[in-house]
């Protein structure tokens, strides 16, 4: 049985730069942005060469962290031409299905989390594959360009049902990637998900940033929560740079018992960003924490996050648990 008080965060990228006789993808375009630059400096800050170093910092981290006991770990898929091949030039980064499950096959702490776009020509073929050894569906439709339809995915999306098999979707801004199609990170959008019972978690709470403040879908993501019950937020990089300011936005307030903890790791938790509301004091000696899976914990704490956020994906990923790691 899953134990029911699994600390567990929902928000974790698999990373890797490609290159020769690596299957991840990285785009030429993305090679050449300033959001590369800043991924490659995030990792260096990390120590980070490869997606192999990348798995060997978070299992470090996670054997010696304090208060986390488990990582969601994302795959991502690209975007696809019309006809459902692979879109390259347009696919800033492909981590492949295969790559994640196999990372956490060999890792207890690590959970699975494929990603599909449904709009490639074998999607369903690759949920049937895939679906069963993951716990969630990871989706980045402003970055992966589709647009959610009920009859052209049906088939996708009753088996998503099938599977009980949560989908953890990019919501609000999107500044990872170069040329996102920012409208496409509206909520309103899983609305074919939802309507089916399919729990949604939407990252970072729908939310923008100071580099795209008028991309932020709060108040739809508000209204969504209001209206299913199965619809959840997660508080993925609410303590960086870009999206600090939201831990302490009043108007989550009535709905903070439906966010789930999420770090948006390799992007580094900075606790200094939160110094207005936890102190200068503070904020340093949060700073001053190690391990990036306890600093964002306890920069999420200090600003009077409860400790039942930490715990609630453990019973949304229950089922998914249970499956793939044999509890």
């Amino acid at each position: 049985m899953v134990a029911e008080m699994e600390r567990i965060d929902v928000h974790v990228h698999m990373v890797d730069r490609g290159g020769a006789g690596c299957p991840c993808h990285v785009s030429r375009r993305m090679r050449h942005s300033w959001q590369f630059r800043i991924l490659d400096r995030m990792l260096a800050h990390h120590d980070v060469r490869d997606g192999d170093s990348w798995v060997a910092r978070l299992t470090r981290w996670l054997d010696e962290a304090q208060y986390i006991d488990r990582i969601a770990l994302f795959a991502l898929d690209g975007a696809y031409h019309a006809d459902g091949t692979l879109d390259f030039a347009n696919s800033p980064m492909v981590i492949p299905n295969a790559v994640v499950t196999e990372v956490c096959r060999q890792h207890a702490g690590l959970l699975p989390v494929i990603s599909i776009n449904p709009d490639r020509a074998d999607a369903v073929a690759e949920l049937e594959r895939w679906g069963p050894q993951a716990v969630a569906l990871k989706w980045l439709a402003p970055m992966q360009r589709f647009r959610l339809d009920r009859l052209r995915h049906a088939a996708f999306i009753d088996l998503l049902t099938e599977l009980r098999l949560p989908v953890i979707s990019h919501a609000g801004a999107e500044h990872t990637f170069p040329a996102a199609v920012q409208e496409l990170g509206d909520p309103v959008l899983m609305a074919p998900l939802l309507e089916r019972g399919i729990p949604v978690i939407f990252a970072h709470c729908a939310t923008g940033s100071f580099m795209h403040p008028r991309s932020g879908r709060l108040e739809a993501f508000l209204n969504t929560l209001e209206r299913y019950d199965h619809a959840f937020g997660d508080s993925s990089g609410f303590t960086s740079l870009v999206r600090g300011r939201w831990l302490a936005d009043r108007r989550l307030d009535g709905v903070r018992e439906r966010i789930l903890h999420g770090s948006d790791l390799p992007v580094p938790p900075m606790p200094l960003a939160l110094a207005p509301w936890v102190g200068a004091g503070e904020a340093v000696r949060l700073q001053a924490v190690a391990n990036p899976l306890d600093r964002d914990v306890l920069a999420k704490r200090a600003i009077g996050v409860p400790d039942a956020a930490f715990l609630r994906a453990s019973a949304l990923l229950a089922p998914g648990i249970r499956r793939v790691k044999g509890h």
